[in-house]
């Protein structure tokens, strides 16, 4: 059975923490909210997809091949009609899926593995919706499709519904017949999903499978979804609003053990992309960003291990602190080492050394709703001419810091601060 997931649409209310990119793209578990999709149903047996695109379409394109197509097989159809209701983008995949039953996936919608399993796995011929009843849980209420069930048939679906049971999770189990459904409202001009469904309704075709106890969805389409649906995957959280930056100022922590997990590149550059957008009083934009590899992050860890192992005399155990803060330096997941430029002028020099603190503090905030721990390494030892050398530092670069970061093994409490009061002075 293949998974359709469309992902055609602008997502434009995930606008301000896109920067106008397919959502499906946005960080989200151990990578995308699009990864997470496909994982989740690659857990379950199913490895093959059909993924409609639309809106900047190569940028998801382009992203799969570079995963390697996350190891199942991928076919990529393209919806040109994506501003338009998403019914289409169904339509667009009715010749990938030949006429075969196929679950449907929204691009946004992550659910649990279990849930899938049963939708994917149902002995009914009927045409299938994963709804939930818990209706007086949901995160955003307003903003969920509504549906009404009786005896286990959908009898009324849509967002403005006056009377419902239950709430569409935004997995489909489909057939042909909806196919031809959705061919017939869209030429009576619905194009959205919920008409096609409407009218199967009509022939009794449309059948409820509700959610069982201990799972869960989320429907990642708004700012405040988002950050609630990292809260319940990540640990320390940040809803990616207008308020998402206190949230993240109050959740980041020093992480000093990482999960043995790789951070794939977007997110790394999405890091270093934050990084500079910090103040800078004459635009001098002094930072530099490298990205250590291995053998750079060794590097760091034989002149941090060369430093503590001269402070101990017996040979044995100074060679075991040494292998011990190379192999940790090593097997940290990323790293990123930030530079300063050095201006000839002196107070210039000063200023740029504050920016460059300031662009290492967003990049520290930044990592917080994307489930990252940072750990921020500074001191003599980012001096060391063996390790300039190594990183390939010029005379007129000083290294500011380097900031290690992964997914947290464990994240500590936050420790107590200076009440405003013992810190702040109210001038006149």
């Amino acid at each position: 059975m293949k998974v359709v997931i469309i992902a055609a649409g602008m997502g434009s209310r995930l606008w301000e923490s896109t920067r106008q990119k397919p959502k499906t793209l946005l960080p989200f578990g151990h990578g995308t909210i699009l990864s997470t999709i496909i994982e989740r149903f690659r857990s379950i047996g199913i490895d093959e997809f059909v993924i409609v695109t639309g809106y900047q379409g190569d940028e998801i394109v382009r992203y799969v091949e570079r995963e390697n197509h996350f190891g199942v097989g991928v076919e990529f159809v393209e919806n040109r009609d994506w501003s338009r209701g998403n019914g289409l983008s169904v339509l667009a995949a009715a010749e990938a899926v030949g006429g075969a039953p196929f679950i449907l996936s929204m691009s946004d919608h992550v659910v649990s593995p279990a849930a899938l399993a049963r939708m994917a796995g149902h002995p009914s011929e009927r045409n299938l919706l994963l709804v939930d009843r818990r209706v007086e849980d949901a995160f955003d209420l307003d903003d969920a499709t509504k549906v009404q069930v009786e005896d286990g048939q959908i009898v009324e679906i849509g967002k403005e519904l006056p009377a419902f049971n239950a709430l569409d999770c935004g997995i489909f189990r489909l057939n042909e017949r909806f196919i031809r459904a959705m061919r017939v409202a869209a030429k009576s001009g619905v194009e959205s999903i919920s008409g096609g469904v409407r009218t199967l309704v009509e022939s009794g075709d449309m059948e409820a499978v509700d959610l069982a106890p201990g799972e869960e969805w989320m429907d990642l389409d708004t700012p405040e979804a988002y950050g609630y649906g990292l809260l319940l995957t990540g640990g320390d959280p940040a809803p990616v609003t207008p308020r998402s930056a206190l949230a993240a100022i109050r959740a980041r922590r020093t992480c000093k053990r990482f999960a043995d997990r790789p951070i794939d590149r977007p997110r790394i550059e999405e890091l270093i992309e934050l990084a500079t957008c910090a103040p800078n009083h004459r635009m001098t934009e002094p930072w530099r960003f490298l990205v250590l590899g291995p053998e750079a992050r060794r590097a760091y860890g034989e002149a941090l291990g060369a430093r503590r192992a001269r402070k101990i005399e017996n040979a044995d155990a100074a060679k075991a602190v040494f292998d011990k803060t190379v192999r940790e330096s090593v097997g940290v997941p990323g790293a990123i080492g930030v530079v300063q430029r050095l201006h000839d002028d002196e107070e210039i020099r000063e200023e740029d050394f504050a920016a460059v603190y300031m662009a290492i503090q967003n990049l520290l905030l930044g990592a917080v709703p994307m489930g990252l721990g940072t750990y921020l390494r500074t001191g003599a030892v980012l001096g060391d001419a063996p390790l300039r050398e190594a990183w390939g530092v010029q005379d007129d670069e000083r290294i500011v810091a380097m900031v290690q970061l992964g997914e947290p093994a464990e994240l500590p409490s936050m420790k107590p601060r200076l009440p405003v009061e013992a810190v702040a002075r109210w001038l006149p």
